[in-house]
């Protein structure tokens, strides 16, 4: 069963969503969405990507809390979703590795990730061409049977109990999960939280064209 961990009511929570497994095509530096071909596919991130994002939110959290907050000099919370099997370790020696990060505590929801509920093995489409890395997209296996639907649904659902806790999030834009997560921040804040999305604005993502 996938069972998120509860976080505590009065902590400053920073939601982190590492979108991994058939996304990758390629790994890039925090800005760089492109996901045409000719750019080398869909990016990845490393996890410092991830870690260095949540410490400039978590900044930003705290230089608005006032001193009467009962969140004020609380312990910090990572809350970190991911269809990667690797991607807590990963974050976990980041956050070590850095400064800002220290006192910061890790939480994540443990569940089977990718190849356990039929996705492809991580890193299996980086360096492929985008006609080959299209056979291990979720969305090829989805349809030929390949998915676990229950067990996916259920990571799904217990990574966006675990975010909406969060009163900042970093994600990808890219990622229909980090906007459902930033959806559920916002819905739980009653307004829209501190976030950065490491590939692009949300502006400018393929289907938003242009007003």
């Amino acid at each position: 069963p996938c069972r998120p961990p509860s976080a505590p009511a009065a902590t400053l929570g920073v939601g982190v969503q590492v979108r991994r497994g058939d996304a990758c095509e390629r790994w890039a530096a925090a800005g760089d969405g492109d996901d045409l071909p000719a750019a080398g596919g869909r990016p990845c991130y490393r996890a410092a990507e991830y870690v260095s994002a949540a410490a400039a939110v978590l900044a930003r959290l705290r230089a608005r809390l006032p001193p009467s907050s009962p969140l004020a000099g609380r312990e910090p919370v990572l809350l970190l979703a991911s269809d990667s099997p690797r991607a807590e370790h990963e974050v976990r020696e980041a956050m070590r590795s850095s400064d800002a990060m220290a006192g910061v505590r890790l939480l994540a929801v443990a569940s089977p990730r990718g190849e356990a509920w039929g996705g492809v093995e991580e890193g299996a489409n980086v360096g492929k061409r985008r006609a080959a890395a299209k056979r291990g997209f979720i969305e090829a296996r989805n349809a030929a049977g390949l998915v676990n639907r229950t067990a996916n649904f259920a990571a799904l659902s217990a990574d966006l109990r675990l975010l909406s806790a969060s009163h900042s999030f970093v994600g990808t834009a890219a990622s229909w999960t980090s906007r459902l997560a930033l959806l559920a921040i916002t819905g739980e804040r009653g307004a829209l939280p501190p976030f950065v999305m490491l590939d692009r604005p949300l502006g400018q993502l393929w289907f938003a064209g242009k007003s």
